[in-house]
């Protein structure tokens, strides 16, 4: 196990880029667009290893939650973990042990589960933790002031797909009760994909529908949305208020309050409007490129890793 001198010392001789970075698991997309966009070496701790065998990242390897099976020749310059609360001790621990910078990233907006207290609290505990957060509204919410760094995905060239609805099932009863809703009263075809679906599955799954219906709220990731919005799909989801922040109604894409507005913008809006659906996909693209740029992303990401790596002198 690296000790504070050897830290030391590496940190002298490789100065330079690239990084060993220890992050832990959140949704695959994010440790994926990470991986690939800045010039690191990532090592996902990971429950389920096959599950990122998939993204076929060569920057991205998985590690077993066990740190005693990790291969002993590997040296770690930082640990990012994603604020899933069981892995927030775990990855101070282990920052300690190995003398590593800690940097937590705040992903879901939770206000009504995640009182202020709780994050005053949370923050008493890793004071020596870097915190991110993902979108403004996660500082306005809990009341904090932590780094902003959004989401950036690539832009994938449009392409014409059939006029289909796709949505990712939500697995519960009430839901899937108002899935089948959905599916029976559509009058174009709609595909349901299981909420575990692979990231290479559901960007197949995209490029050959039209209309992706984003079935979550505040409370859950939007990085669905934003995958979909990237390809150039006509997104409709739920009026929300982080939804609300990046789609602007009947531009590029739909905000709905109800069952019957969604079946009234599929069935009599977008059916059989190709040039409607190019329209609201190109402004989709436009949001990507403008508020969830990936060079953005990966820039601010490249500079904030060089910057915490080199925090083991301090220490």
């Amino acid at each position: 196990m690296p000790n504070l001198v050897s830290n030391l010392i590496r940190n002298a001789i490789y100065s330079d880029e690239p990084r060993n970075i220890l992050i832990t698991s959140y949704n695959k997309i994010f440790e994926y667009y990470l991986s690939k966009f800045t010039h690191h070496n990532y090592f996902v701790i990971a429950d389920n290893p096959v599950e990122y065998k998939e993204l076929l990242c060569p920057q991205l390897q998985v590690l077993p939650p066990n740190h005693n099976l990790w291969p002993i020749h590997l040296n770690f310059d930082l640990i990012i973990c994603n604020d899933i609360v069981s892995q927030v001790d775990f990855c101070n621990n282990l920052s300690k042990i190995l003398h590593i910078p800690l940097v937590i990233v705040h992903h879901c907006i939770k206000p009504p589960f995640v009182k202020k207290e709780d994050v005053q609290i949370l923050s008493a505990n890793n004071r020596n933790a870097t915190r991110i957060s993902t979108a403004k509204l996660i500082n306005t919410s809990w009341y904090t002031n932590f780094n902003i760094i959004p989401y950036g995905l690539p832009i994938t060239k449009y392409t014409h797909a059939d006029n289909k609805l796709l949505i990712i099932d939500k697995p519960d009863n009430d839901s899937r009760n108002i899935i089948g809703l959905i599916k029976r009263n559509s009058k174009i075809p709609v595909t349901i994909l299981p909420s575990n679906i692979s990231h290479k599955d559901f960007e197949k799954e995209l490029s050959n529908h039209s209309i992706f219906f984003h079935f979550y709220g505040d409370d859950d990731t939007y990085y669905p949305m934003l995958l979909a919005m990237s390809y150039g799909k006509t997104v409709i989801c739920k009026e929300t208020t982080i939804n609300s922040m990046i789609i602007s109604d009947t531009k590029n894409g739909y905000l709905i309050n109800s069952l019957d507005q969604l079946t009234n913008i599929v069935n009599k809006t977008l059916i059989d409007n190709s040039s409607l659906l190019y329209t609201i996909g190109k402004n989709a693209q436009s949001t990507i490129q403008t508020q969830f740029n990936i060079y953005n992303f990966s820039g601010s990401w490249n500079s904030l890793i060089s910057q915490e790596a080199h925090k083991t002198f301090r220490i």
